[in-house]
C-alpha cells in the first residue's frame, strides 16, 4: 500500500471539488432539498479544535444526506459584526476592518483544508454593507409597525468586553468569553414586540415534532406568554344593602361602612394614637399637642389600625359627630 501523504493527497482532491463545484447547489433540482447550517464563526482570532469538532459534525451530516440522494445546500458565514471583533481588534493595536477580513481569509484556507463541504459561492460575512443592509431594512419596516421602540431595561453587562450578554452567556456569574464577573446595568436600548406574536409562535412550535423537548422547552420560555387575571374590586355603599344585607347584624351589615367612618376621621384624631383592649374606654385629650403627626402619617396610622383584629369589635358611637369631632371610642356590647 502506497504511503499516505495527506498534504499532496488531499489538496490535490480539494482543488478538484472546488474546479467541479461539488458542493455548489441550484434550486431547480428535482432531488429532495435538505439544508444544513452551523453556528457561523466569530473571525476574531484563527480557527481552533474547537471549530473542527463542531464543523466536522455538520459536514458529515451533510455528506451522508448527499449519499442519499438530497440536494444538499451547506453554506458558511462569518458572525462579524458588532462590539467583540471591535474589542478583539482594539487589543491587537489594529483597525477592526483590517483585523476582520484577515481573521476571515486565514480562517477559511484553514476550513478549505479540513475539506469541509460548503457551498463556498455562497459565503456571507456580516460586517459586509451588502449583508447588513438587510439587517437595516428589516429594523426600518418594524419601526414603521410600531413594532420596535425603545426604553430602559436592566441587562447583563461585562466590564472588559464593553458589551451586553444574553442571561445564556453568563456562566457562574462571569463572561462566558473573558469570565470577568458580570454586573447589572441600566441601558436605554430597541426592543421587538414579539408578544405581539407570542399566541402565533408557540402554535407554531407543535408543527417541530422531530426537534428535541429542551429546545422546544427553551424556546417556549424564550417567548415568554404569560396569562394573568382580572380581578374587579366593589364596594357596597352604606344603606343600600336590602333585606338580605340587613340580616347579617354586626359582624357583616356594617361592617364596611364603619371602616369608612373610622377612615372619615383619620385626621381629626389626636396624638397619641389610641391604645384599645377589650373593656377600656379612651376618652381623648380636649387639644391637640402641638406636635401631632401630619394629617398623611395620621391616616396611614389609622388605616392601618382599621385593618386590625381589634378594630373589629368596636365603632364609633355617633358617625354623624365623628366628622365634626373627636368622639370617644367604646367596644361593642
Amino acid at each position: 500500500m502506497p504511503e499516505y501523504k495527506p498534504q499532496t493527497i488531499e489538496q490535490k482532491w480539494q482543488e478538484r471539488w472546488r474546479a467541479e463545484r461539488a458542493f455548489e447547489v441550484t434550486e431547480e433540482s428535482s432531488k429532495p432539498k435538505f439544508y444544513c447550517l452551523e453556528m457561523f464563526a466569530y473571525p476574531s482570532g484563527h480557527a481552533h479544535v474547537g471549530h473542527v469538532r463542531n464543523y466536522m459534525i455538520g459536514d458529515v451530516v451533510a455528506r451522508l444526506k448527499r449519499m442519499r440522494g438530497f440536494n444538499v445546500l451547506h453554506p458558511f458565514g462569518w458572525d462579524a459584526f458588532g462590539l467583540p471583533a471591535e474589542n478583539a481588534a482594539i487589543k491587537n493595536g489594529t483597525h477592526p476592518e483590517t483585523w476582520t477580513l484577515d481573521n476571515i481569509a486565514h480562517m477559511k484556507g484553514q476550513l478549505q483544508r479540513l475539506g469541509i463541504s460548503y457551498a463556498w459561492e455562497r459565503e456571507i460575512a456580516t460586517c459586509l454593507p451588502d449583508y447588513y443592509k438587510w439587517n437595516q431594512w428589516i429594523f426600518l419596516k418594524m419601526l414603521e409597525r410600531d413594532l420596535a421602540y425603545r426604553k430602559r431595561s436592566s441587562v447583563n453587562w461585562c466590564p472588559s468586553c464593553n458589551t451586553v450578554l444574553a442571561n445564556e452567556q453568563v456562566v457562574n456569574g462571569g463572561c462566558w468569553r473573558c469570565g470577568t464577573p458580570v454586573i447589572t446595568r441600566e441601558l436605554e436600548q430597541w426592543f421587538f414586540r414579539i408578544t405581539h406574536y407570542a399566541d402565533e409562535l408557540l402554535d407554531g412550535m407543535a408543527q417541530l415534532g422531530e426537534w428535541p423537548d429542551k429546545v422546544l422547552t427553551m424556546q417556549s420560555n424564550w417567548v415568554g406568554r404569560s396569562e394573568g387575571a382580572r380581578v374587579k374590586f366593589a364596594l357596597e355603599k352604606s344603606g343600600a344593602r336590602g333585606a338580605k344585607s340587613e340580616t347579617r347584624g354586626a359582624k357583616s351589615g356594617t361592617q364596611d361602612a364603619e371602616r369608612l367612618r373610622i377612615l372619615d376621621c383619620a385626621p381629626r384624631i389626636p396624638h397619641p394614637a389610641p391604645r384599645i383592649t377589650t373593656g377600656s374606654k379612651y376618652s381623648p385629650p380636649a387639644s391637640t399637642p402641638s406636635t401631632a403627626p401630619t394629617s398623611s402619617s395620621w391616616r396611614r396610622s389609622i388605616r392601618s389600625f382599621a385593618s386590625s383584629r381589634t378594630h373589629r369589635r368596636i365603632r364609633p358611637r355617633s358617625a354623624p359627630a365623628c366628622r365634626s369631632s373627636p368622639r370617644r371610642i367604646a367596644p361593642l356590647a
